[in-house]
């Protein structure tokens, strides 16, 4: 949609019966610039725009250790490492960037 600058992507549980939403990520980005989502064998959600790449890791993982374009050490942590901040198991969890 014009004039809304963000993206959403959601992580939704299949194999429950209730198909709930286990994360809901909101990333920015511009409307007139193209971005493309790929999902990796690792599980890792890739977004490639015209200003970069952007990965997040989704699922219930280790951290691991990834380097940024300056080669420095940056942390990832999964989506999932924050479940301990559902109230009960319905809820989904919100991350915004």
């Amino acid at each position: 949609m014009i004039g809304i600058n963000t993206y959403n992507v959601f992580v939704i549980d299949l194999m429950n019966d209730q198909h709930l939403i286990k994360y809901w990520y909101e990333g920015y980005q511009l409307w007139e610039s193209p971005i493309k989502g790929f999902l990796l064998n690792n599980n890792d959600f890739l977004m490639l725009s015209k200003d970069g790449m952007n990965i997040i890791a989704l699922g219930e993982k280790e951290d691991k250790i990834v380097f940024d374009k300056d080669n420095l050490k940056r942390t990832m942590h999964s989506l999932g490492s924050v479940n301990y901040l559902k109230i009960e198991p319905t809820n989904h969890l919100f991350f915004a960037c």
